[in-house]
C-alpha cells in the first residue's frame, strides 16, 4: 500500500508539474504578446498622427474659388499663389485685353471670387472715319459713351461673343431707342436681345429688300436708328447727243473773223441705265445700254488767218479810245455783253443800226456806228476811257 502511494504521489507529481507547465508557459507568452501589441499599437498610431499631418498640410495648400466668366460661375482650385496660376492650373484662358479683377498678380485667398469679363471689338465711324476699339462693357451704348465720350458715333459692327456665347448686346434692357423712318419720330423700348432689325419690328416698320437702318449715338449717348429707303430701278430715257465744232482755215477772212457755214444740230439717243436712290435722292445711275436714234450735225466755221493793219480805228481820238476799250481789236468778245473795239453792248448797237454781232462786223462799221452814238448820247457812253483821255 505505501508503495502504490508513493508511487500514486510520484505519478501525481508528474503530473501536476505537466499540468502547471503549459500554463505558466501561457501566461510567459500572453505577457510577450502583450508587449508587442503595445508596440505595435505605438506603430499605428505614429502613422496616423504623420497622416493627419500629410492631410492637413494638403487641406492648407489647395486653394479654392469661385470665378465668373462673363455672368458664368464655377468653383475652381488650384495649388499656385496667383489669381494667373489658378487660371492657368484650370485651363482658362484670357487675353491682354480681357477684364480680371482682381488681377493675374494678386494672391490667391481661399473663398475669393475672381471676375472675367471678355473683349470684344466694336467698329465704329467716327467724324466720317472709321474706328475700331476693344472693349469689355455690357453693351454698345456703353462702350461707345467711354471710349468716344461727347462723339456722335455710327454703329458699324461687333466682332466676338463673350464664352458663354452672347454677343455684345446693342442696347440695355429698357432702353428707350428714338427710331426714324418714313417722315416718323417714333419711341421703342429695347431689350438686351434686340438687334436693330428686332427694333425696327418692334416699331411694325417694315423694312424692303434694299432698305438699311443704321444705329447712331448722339453725342449725349441717346441711341437713334434711323431706316435708309433704298430703290434701284431700270428706266429708260431720251438724251441729246451734242455737236461738235469743226473749224477751218479761211485765207480770204482777216483772223478776227469767224463765220458759219454750217450750223450744228444736236443729235439724240435712247438710253437704259439702273438707277439706286436714297430716300428719294438719285445716288448713282449704271448705263445698261445705249442706242442713237437721231445723229448730231457738227458745226462747220471758216476762221480768217490774215492779219488787220496795225491801225484799225484810223488816228486820232477814235483810235485812241479804241486802244483804251479793246486794245484796238474788232472781234473782242470777252462773254461780259460788250463787243468790239468800242464795247458796245447789243441793244445799243442795234439801235445805231447794226445786225449781228458787234465783234462781228469790220472795224470800219464799228468806228461808224460809234461816231453816230457819241453825236447822238455824247462822250459819256464810255465814261472811264473818255476821262482817261480827257474827253470828260
Amino acid at each position: 500500500m505505501m508503495e502504490e502511494n508513493v508511487l500514486n504521489h510520484s505519478v501525481h507529481s508528474e503530473t501536476s508539474k505537466r499540468a502547471n507547465a503549459p500554463r505558466h508557459q501561457a501566461v510567459v507568452a500572453a505577457k510577450a504578446h502583450k508587449g508587442l501589441g503595445a508596440r505595435i499599437t505605438a506603430a499605428v498610431l505614429a502613422l496616423g498622427l504623420v497622416s493627419a499631418g500629410i492631410g492637413t498640410a494638403y487641406a492648407m495648400s489647395l486653394t479654392r474659388a469661385k470665378v465668373v466668366v462673363d455672368g458664368k460661375t464655377q468653383e475652381l482650385s488650384s495649388w499656385g499663389d496667383t489669381v494667373a496660376d489658378l487660371l492657368k492650373d484650370n485651363d482658362v484662358k484670357v487675353s491682354d485685353q480681357d477684364l480680371v479683377e482682381p488681377g493675374l498678380k494678386t494672391a490667391l485667398a481661399q473663398g475669393m471670387t475672381v471676375k472675367i469679363e471678355s473683349s470684344r471689338s466694336l467698329t465704329v465711324k467716327v467724324d466720317n472715319q472709321e474706328d475700331t476699339a476693344t472693349t469689355t462693357a455690357e453693351s454698345v451704348g456703353e462702350a461707345v459713351a467711354k471710349l468716344w465720350p461727347g462723339k456722335a458715333v455710327e454703329f458699324i459692327a461687333v466682332k466676338g461673343k463673350a464664352r458663354n456665347g452672347e454677343p455684345l448686346p446693342l442696347f440695355a434692357t429698357g432702353q428707350k431707342v428714338q427710331l426714324l423712318a418714313d417722315s416718323q419720330d417714333l419711341q421703342v423700348k429695347a431689350k438686351t436681345s434686340d438687334s436693330i432689325d428686332d427694333l425696327v419690328a418692334h416699331a411694325k416698320v417694315t423694312l424692303g429688300g434694299l432698305d438699311e437702318a443704321h444705329l447712331t449715338f448722339t453725342p449725349e449717348g441717346d441711341a437713334v436708328v434711323r431706316v435708309v429707303r433704298i430703290k434701284e430701278e431700270q428706266v429708260t430715257v431720251e438724251e441729246d447727243i451734242p455737236f461738235e465744232t469743226k473749224t477751218t482755215n479761211d485765207d480770204s477772212k482777216y483772223r478776227d473773223q469767224k463765220t458759219v457755214t454750217q450750223a450744228g444740230q444736236v443729235g439724240t439717243k435712247t438710253v437704259t441705265k439702273k438707277v439706286k436712290s436714297v430716300d428719294g435722292q438719285v445716288v448713282s445711275e449704271e448705263v445698261l445700254k445705249e442706242e442713237v436714234t437721231k445723229q448730231p450735225v457738227e458745226k462747220l466755221q471758216p476762221v480768217g488767218t490774215k492779219e488787220r493793219p496795225a491801225s484799225s480805228a484810223g488816228e486820232g481820238v477814235w483810235g485812241a479810245l479804241a486802244q483804251c476799250e479793246s486794245h484796238g481789236n474788232p472781234s473782242t468778245n470777252t462773254g461780259n455783253g460788250f463787243y468790239g473795239m468800242y464795247q458796245f453792248s447789243l441793244p445799243t448797237w442795234r439801235a445805231m443800226g447794226g445786225s449781228g454781232l458787234p465783234s462781228e462786223a469790220s472795224a470800219e462799221e464799228q468806228t461808224m456806228r460809234a461816231q453816230i452814238l457819241q453825236q447822238r448820247a455824247g462822250w459819256g457812253q464810255w465814261p472811264a476811257c473818255a476821262r482817261k483821255l480827257g474827253l470828260l
